[in-house]
């Protein structure tokens, strides 16, 4: 019986050893890496739904750590509120981006629309690609199970470049995914999006996703467009400053009672209808 001992092998001999043993391990921590990363990555899929039109955008942008971050964190916000007063089901729920996040900031929300039951779930900086995320719908909106849902999204789309037709496809594909678990007779209604000051060099791209999305909501049932851009607007055709803070993008406090004269009437419809 020969022993083979470290000394016995010739020096090549024992460097092609160690160099096959190397490249067995770095293979087998590859193929766990991509296990992992598979199984990581169908998680991540039944979270996120969006528009085949904006898969590619989407998924680069929900792939960097601050969009992760920031998401996250409104999210379980929102779950702690919900947590620790829990408002009552059935009601009226606003959703969107930071126009409807900081009427709920700025204001007596719930004051301005009693006697309705309202919800205000918008966050800032989203756009129509994260209203459709499943941890949006599935832990902010399904639970209220609200019978009216009134969306305000897709300014901040159009600063990422998407086109007028992929607003107006996420908001059907959302309207689509509220109407499979809220029930085919949800009331939703789209907010135009605001022509502000800031927003002028995308004015044409604005009013072409604004036209675009009414034109879906007169022939969808239950839909409707309520366009505030008329109160926002002087005599003259030009965005009242007065309305707008420094940004020529965010409202004063005083812009939303000047939105309420449009927007209550549609809401107080829907929600008689809702109920009837």
């Amino acid at each position: 019986k020969t022993v083979v001992t470290k000394d016995s092998i010739a020096p090549h001999s024992l460097f092609m050893a160690r160099r096959h043993f190397s490249v067995v391990l770095c293979m087998q921590t590859v193929s766990a890496v991509c296990a992992f990363t598979t199984s990581t990555g169908s998680v991540r899929q039944h979270w996120r739904r969006r528009s085949p039109l904006t898969a590619t955008r989407s998924a680069t942008a929900a792939s960097t750590p601050r969009a992760m971050e920031w998401y996250d964190g409104e999210i379980r916000r929102f779950v702690r509120m919900d947590r620790a007063d829990s408002p009552p089901g059935g009601g009226v729920l606003f959703v969107g981006s930071s126009i409807f996040r900081e009427w709920r900031e700025m204001r007596d929300f719930a004051g301005d629309w009693s006697p309705i039951p309202v919800i205000n779930r918008a966050f800032g900086g989203s756009e129509t690609t994260d209203q459709l995320q499943g941890e949006v719908m599935d832990a902010v909106v399904f639970p209220h199970a609200p019978r009216v849902l009134v969306y305000y999204c897709g300014s901040n789309d159009l600063n990422s470049g998407a086109t007028p037709a992929e607003i107006r496809d996420n908001f059907k594909e959302w309207c689509s995914l509220s109407r499979r678990h809220l029930g085919p007779k949800v009331r939703v209604i789209f907010v135009s999006i605001n022509r502000a000051p800031q927003k002028r060099p995308l004015w044409r791209a604005l009013d072409d996703a604004n036209a675009l999305v009414e034109a879906y909501c007169r022939d969808a049932p239950h839909t409707r467009f309520v366009d505030v851009n008329g109160v926002l607007f002087d005599g003259a055709g030009q965005p009242r400053h007065d309305l707008y803070r420094e940004d020529g993008l965010h409202f004063h406090p005083q812009a939303y009672d000047e939105i309420l004269t449009v927007l209550r009437g549609a809401v107080e419809e829907a929600w008689g209808e809702a109920v009837a």
